[in-house]
């Protein structure tokens, strides 16, 4: 496993862990088909969300192994509930996303960049994305496509990240499964 797959494996599980952002109309039921030959693996969620309001929901990450069996791609999908206060805002709440992908900390000689966040539609729902690469001594090693949408009381997330040299191989099957969400 090259050094590459490895940081994209330790990257998503990190992103995973700390992008517990606020959501809700079910999230919990929220449901994307994944392809064949990945690996699917799924947890509860309960926590508060930035702004300290309690969110519940679910995670789920699938990871697709590469020709020596070690992640070559990774699919992370958060789908919360906001339980109480106001309702989500989508470009709120893709700030927050925004502002958690900047704050990482740089290591070593390894940073992150983030675009600006866009306009997108997610199985025709309103959604705001961005691209961003984590760098390495001045040369990219890791591509990330982040997206994440609001319906009702419902925020869900969508991180890819693979390796530069895989990303491309996988994004059409990221894409299908971002366009299968039933929310």
């Amino acid at each position: 496993m090259t050094s590459a797959r490895i940081r994209a494996c330790t990257l998503a599980l990190v992103l995973g862990a700390g992008l517990l952002g606020p959501s809700a109309s079910h999230a919990a039921d929220a449901q994307v088909t994944w392809p064949d030959g990945w690996q699917v693996g799924e947890r509860p969620l309960q926590s508060r969300g930035p702004d300290g309001t309690p969110v519940s929901g679910m995670q789920r990450l699938a990871a697709k192994a590469g020709p020596d069996g070690k992640p070559d791609a990774i699919i992370v999908f958060f789908a919360f509930n906001r339980t109480e206060g106001p309702a989500p805002d989508l470009k709120t709440e893709a700030g927050l996303l925004a502002q958690q992908q900047q704050m990482r900390a740089p290591t070593g000689t390894r940073r992150t960049e983030c675009g600006s966040l866009e306009d997108a539609t997610i199985a025709g729902i309103a959604a705001q994305r961005m691209a961003c690469a984590t760098m390495e001594e001045g040369k990219p090693t890791l591509r990330q496509s982040v997206s994440v949408l609001v319906k009702d009381r419902s925020i869900v997330t969508f991180i890819y990240t693979a390796p530069e040299d895989s990303y491309d191989a996988h994004k059409a099957t990221y894409d299908a499964v971002e366009a299968s969400l039933k929310l």
